[in-house]
């Protein structure tokens, strides 16, 4: 005999609840994003949420964490590093983007230029950008979105950090463990010698990786914030690089090199005002403004760089001064009871800081 059972009425109303549920969890992860707008060009920000992993790479030990057969000498040791919230585009900086907010190409000569020969179009990345030149774009962006209000005033676009860039390649909470951005097969995810030996490729057109993120095997390398430097065993929180260095990191393989440079791991530095047909850039956004500083006022700035000298001046009374990096941590702080003050930013690596007098602040690009 066969006995038929009857689902109980609840069990779908609970069904339903528990539909809804994740639906509206899914739906709040997509909406983990953000969208600007310059003049007719959009472009979006991914959400990256923070967290702990192996950093680099090791070929010595294949029981120990970060093991590649292919890992180089200066992607270990493997230590660990935690990074907080932040934001990622996950296209590089396109030659349309580039050109709606500068008006310009990178430089003037024909053979630093965007050309057919090397990907030519809206959709392109920009290359031949120097690290100075993407400070300049990101100054101008920041600029324009402060004041069509699409950052709060707290807020600024910048380059990652290393860590950042290798955590979010990595698929942060959501990682694989691939050994290239979103797969273990390079022609996956990557622009490489094998599939694309004479030309950058447009964005996008090869499989993202677990964060939504593409191209962060070949295609381009791109620019980070921290100067080059040898990594350490110690576990870090938020690092940003050596305080003084020659060279500039760059990260993510390239079209015309072979695979082993477009793994997560692999790393690469030039001095900052290198301009080559492979080097380009990727933004990304702060998350969690700086502890304590609430307003930007800007209209009258009382700090300036002149050569490596922060000059602080019309100051009155006794003023508290600190200083911030790009992730928001304090990295300088005095009591003044004079009009003027110096700081020597040979101290600190290049990039953008805020400056907080009192309870007013300021950006500073250095």
């Amino acid at each position: 005999m066969i006995t038929k059972y009857t689902i109980p009425h609840f069990f779908y109303q609970w069904a339903a609840v528990l539909l809804l549920l994740f639906l509206g969890g899914f739906m709040l992860c997509q909406a983990q994003t953000r969208s600007f707008t310059i003049g007719d060009v959009t472009f979006t920000m991914n959400f990256v949420e923070g967290g702990t992993f192996n950093m680099g790479a090791q070929n010595t030990d294949n029981t120990l964490p970060g093991y590649e057969a292919g890992a180089d000498f200066n992607e270990n040791p493997v230590h660990a590093v935690t990074v907080a919230d932040f934001y990622m585009a996950p296209y590089l900086i396109t030659q349309e983007l580039w050109e709606t907010l500068l008006y310009e190409t990178p430089n003037a000569e024909f053979e630093q230029q965007w050309f057919e020969g090397a990907g030519l179009g809206n959709q392109y990345p920009a290359y031949y950008i120097t690290y100075n030149d993407v400070q300049r774009f990101i100054t101008a962006l920041n600029d324009f979105c402060h004041y069509t209000q699409q950052l709060s005033d707290d807020e600024f676009f910048r380059l990652p950090t290393e860590a950042e860039w290798e955590y979010a390649a990595r698929g942060g909470k959501q990682s694989q463990g691939y050994v290239y951005a979103g797969s273990n097969t390079a022609s996956e995810v990557a622009w490489y010698v094998e599939n694309s030996p004479e030309s950058t490729q447009k964005v996008g057109l090869k499989k993202p990786n677990e964060l939504g993120l593409y191209d962060m095997s070949g295609n381009v390398m791109e620019w980070c914030s921290d100067l080059y430097g040898n990594y350490t065993a110690n576990s870090q929180t938020n690092p940003t690089g050596p305080a003084n260095g020659t060279y500039r990191v760059l990260r993510g393989g390239v079209y015309m090199r072979p695979a082993t440079l477009c793994r997560i791991a692999a790393r690469s530095y030039a001095f900052d005002n290198t301009r080559v047909s492979y080097y380009g850039a990727r933004l990304a956004l702060i998350a969690n403004p700086p502890t304590g500083v609430n307003t930007l006022q800007t209209d009258k700035p009382t700090g300036y760089i002149q050569g490596t000298q922060l000059h602080i001046v019309n100051l009155s009374g006794t003023t508290q001064i600190a200083l911030y990096n790009i992730l928001g941590q304090k990295v300088a702080a005095y009591h003044i009871a004079s009009t003027t003050h110096n700081i020597n930013m040979l101290s600190f690596p290049k990039g953008m800081y805020i400056l907080k007098l009192n309870q007013t602040t300021q950006r500073i690009v250095w």
